[in-house]
Parts: C-alpha cells; structure tokens; sequence
C-alpha cells in the first residue's frame, strides 16, 4: 500500500469515528473534514501540546486496525509502517478534534446512550461555526478563516467561536487550555 492510499485509509477510518455527515441535515462533510486533515493544529498553550500528541497517538489506533485486518505483520512492525508513512505529516486539527471527542466520551459514557464520539465532535463543529459548511455549501476562505481564528485564539472570552462555549463563563476561555475548556463544559451542561 502507497503512503497516499494510507493516508486515504487513515482519513476514512477517521471520519468513521465521528461520521462524515452532520446528524441533523444528513449532508457529507467531506470537503470541510478534509481541510481540516489539511491544517496542521498548532497551539499556543504550552499544555495544549498534550492534545497534539492525542491526534498523532491515534495513528498508532489506526496501525492496530490494520494489523488485526491483515495478519501478515506483527502490530510493531505495523506501528513502523505507520509512523514512517507520517514521519513527515504534523498532527492536524481533524486528528485533535476527534481524539478530544473520543477522551470526552470516555469521561462521560454511558451505556444507555451509547457511543457520542461524533455528538461531541459535530458539538465542537458547531461552536466554530462551520456547521453551514457541508459539501452542497462549503466556502474554503471562509472555513480557514475560522479555523485561523481558532488556533490564534480570537474567540470570544466565553469560548464562543473556540470549541466549546460556556454561558456566563467565569473564566477566560482564551487564555486556558483546551482541556480545562472541555472540563468546564462538561461540568457546566453534562454535571
């Protein structure tokens, strides 16, 4: 298999884990999740690399799908494969956002409500303001616009425009990590 048709497979795999269609219109998101793929996620919060680190750990996720589907390697040298076929690609804003979607469903899971990995991560889409942006619909500028917004942390204080918003905030979601963020949110609407 070529480092591209990895790649594809590994962008595919991704998209299943929070689906490529927003639940409520039913639209493909595939333009929108491909930029997002494209976009390397950088941080200015020291902390925040943690959630870089989560986006590329999922790789080595992916390196165990392959492995179990095709019994001819052993998962180390799977892993190998994986990380040489990625040596050269950063962690990218879709790989963060779905790996804090699946960290958020492991906080919060629940067995009578089943698997939310997609609820969370089409949550953080709409908080963006990317919601509008489906296939029939998508506006590449506008779309890096507020992803660039997101990454040099111009959303509002209350999170508003970042990945989770929380009304009357008591603190400045600009300036705190994104794991504080998310912890706040799911205290404030999830306790």
């Amino acid at each position: 298999m070529s480092n591209t048709e990895l790649k594809e497979r590994y962008f595919n795999w991704l998209c299943n884990q929070v689906g490529d269609c927003y639940p409520h219109n039913g639209y493909p998101y595939q333009k929108l999740l491909r930029l997002l793929f494209s976009i390397e996620f950088t941080f200015l919060m020291p902390m925040d690399e943690n959630r870089y680190d989560d986006g590329i750990d999922l790789r080595f996720d992916f390196g165990y799908i392959i492995s179990d589907a095709d019994n001819t390697r052993t998962r180390s040298e799977d892993a190998e494969i994986i990380m040489e076929s990625f040596n050269d690609m950063p962690c990218s804003v879709l790989e963060m956002m779905v790996a804090l979607a699946i960290k958020c469903e492991e906080l919060m899971s629940d067995d009578d409500l089943g698997n939310r990995v997609g609820q969370w991560f089409w949550g953080m889409i709409i908080n963006l303001g990317l919601e509008s942006m489906d296939d029939t619909n998508f506006n590449e500028r506008y779309s890096r616009r507020v992803i660039d917004r997101f990454l040099r942390r111009q959303y509002e204080s209350n999170g508003k425009g970042g990945l989770f918003y929380i009304d009357n905030c008591y603190y400045d979601l600009k300036h705190s990590e994104i794991w504080y963020q998310l912890q706040w949110y799911l205290d404030r609407y999830y306790d």
